[in-house]
């Protein structure tokens, strides 16, 4: 593995994710997760072996662990993080489970395990992880027997009536522009159906919430027959929506002017100066862009007027997105495996790695080269590593450590990597008084990587470095280039190289 495909490996992002992560919600979805699964069992025919499940994308939740010691079920939990599965096992223990499924750190657009070894598959907020929606759900396929199950659950249909000009920030973080855009009902038109990614996005995870009602359609019907399918609406149509329904009964021709009048002074009404939101890459569409919308929203709901109950309730979902559950038997005759893997994988602190897959390698190959900065228990370590001059460290609330910057620029440690590697910062910034800023990483003269700040958040910094490539340098800058006088204005609380073995 060189290093950009190493850059560019999903687990990168998992791996500083992972590194320092609370989720108060694991244990509810977890739980809820178990509910399902114990139903989707009820639904299978009767075999003479236990059952085979699959969790995928489990993330750090332990409802197939739960499953497995409460039925006696072969359960597999598999992710693109083996810390993840690891911390969900631990879990699991930590609440007396004595029968523990397995856990396999896989890629989902191309799992190792065999084709139709499990009874059931399920998903949940997960699919919409990838651009290439149809690989995973292809692969779910795959997996499962004739007469099988597979569930999603909580997955975003795109929709027509979208700009989809950027990811937005949750509500409590929201900028003033985004503030006058809830205002007037219009995030759903102008940023996602969906709000609330941006924190995703600045760990670069994938968000993709444009996935097409006939993709998933079109996959479940080659898979097999949909028995349940059951896309929520009540998120995606609201308000403005409502309105843009009303507006478009007549012919097409009208239909679009009277969706034009409505999406252009709509569009008017939520311009506002905002220094940070022009920062950040925020805005709104141009008339053009506007009267192009109309025309397709026009087209789209000009089929609903011939429409009703399922179909006209398909062209809503398509014209304005939904949140998708759905059942699937699959379908065909195809032989079942009696092994769990098509391909070898290796067992490491008891995870199985597809270190044969697309992107197996990064599962062995990566090697930090740094103490854990927000570990207090490496803190002597950490302390010298990190010049004292240019860093401080920090005991946060949350019980880990963090380091933070003594002035505008701070070196960070010198690479002892041969060949070169990926820098990986977990940063959490704040904004200043005069305005967004400019954060950078520099080797020599070359820019690793930089970022603007406008907000107080939390974000990932990643790029190559390499042996030979002189001093590494964090500084600031205005967005005009200019070095500003700034400090303890970051916290870092991942700080590692990550070099191939």
């Amino acid at each position: 593995m060189n290093l950009h495909t190493l850059l560019q490996a999903p687990q990168i992002g998992e791996f500083v994710w992972h590194q320092l992560t609370t989720d108060p919600t694991v244990e509810s979805i977890s739980l809820a997760h178990l509910d399902t699964m114990r139903g989707l069992l009820r639904e299978l025919t009767p075999a003479k072996r236990a059952p085979r499940v699959l969790e995928l994308g489990a993330y750090r939740h332990f409802a197939g662990h739960l499953l497995a010691d409460e039925t006696g079920a072969e359960v597999w939990l598999s992710d693109i993080s083996a810390d993840a599965l690891r911390a969900g096992k631990r879990l699991a223990r930590e609440r007396g489970c004595q029968r523990l499924g397995e856990i396999c750190a896989a890629d989902f657009h191309d799992l190792p395990f065999a084709d139709g070894y499990f009874d059931v598959a399920f998903i949940a907020s997960a699919v919409h992880h990838t651009r290439r929606p149809e690989c995973v759900l292809r692969e779910l396929a795959r997996v499962v027997r004739p007469g099988g199950l597979i569930w999603l659950d909580n997955e975003p249909v795109g929709r027509e009536a979208c700009f989809y000009r950027f990811n937005s920030n949750r509500p409590e973080s929201y900028t003033a522009f985004e503030q006058r855009l809830a205002e007037l009902d219009l995030t759903r038109l102008i940023s996602s159906p969906f709000a609330g990614t941006r924190p995703e996005e600045l760990f670069c995870m994938v968000e993709n919430d444009r996935i097409p009602l006939d993709l998933y359609l079109g996959e479940f019907d080659a898979a097999g027959k949909t028995e349940l399918l059951h896309l929520e609406t009540g998120t995606t149509i609201q308000r403005l929506e409502r309105q843009l329904l009303q507006a478009a009964q007549g012919r097409i021709d009208d239909s679009t002017a009277a969706l034009t009048k409505i999406l252009l002074e709509k569009v008017e009404a939520a311009r506002t100066d905002d220094d940070i939101a022009d920062a950040l890459g925020f805005g709104l569409p141009t008339e053009g862009e506007v009267r192009t919308l109309a025309r397709r929203i026009a087209m789209l709901l000009a089929q609903r007027q011939q429409q009703s109950g399922i179909e006209q309730h398909r062209t809503d979902v398509r014209c304005f997105g939904a949140a998708l559950q759905a059942r699937i038997r699959r379908g065909g005759n195809a032989a079942c495996s009696e092994q769990a893997f098509r391909r070898q994988t290796s067992e490491v602190d008891g995870c199985w790695l597809d270190t044969a897959g697309p992107s197996g390698a990064a599962f062995l190959s990566m090697r930090p080269q740094l103490p854990d900065t927000h570990d207090v228990a490496q803190e002597a370590q950490v302390r010298a590593a990190f010049d004292p001059a240019y860093w401080g460290i920090v005991r946060e609330a949350f019980g880990a450590n963090s380091l933070y910057n003594l002035g505008a620029s701070a070196q960070l440690p010198p690479l002892t990597i041969a060949d070169g590697g990926v820098l990986l910062l977990r940063l959490y910034t704040v904004p200043r008084a005069e305005g967004p800023y400019v954060l950078r990483v520099r080797q020599g003269h070359r820019v690793v990587a930089e970022g603007i700040v406008a907000l107080a958040e939390s974000r990932l910094l990643r790029g190559l470095i390499y042996a030979d490539g002189g001093e590494i340098w964090i500084e600031h800058s205005d967005l005009d280039g200019r070095p500003i006088d700034i400090a303890n204005n970051l916290r870092i609380s991942v700080a590692q190289y990550i070099g191939v073995a």
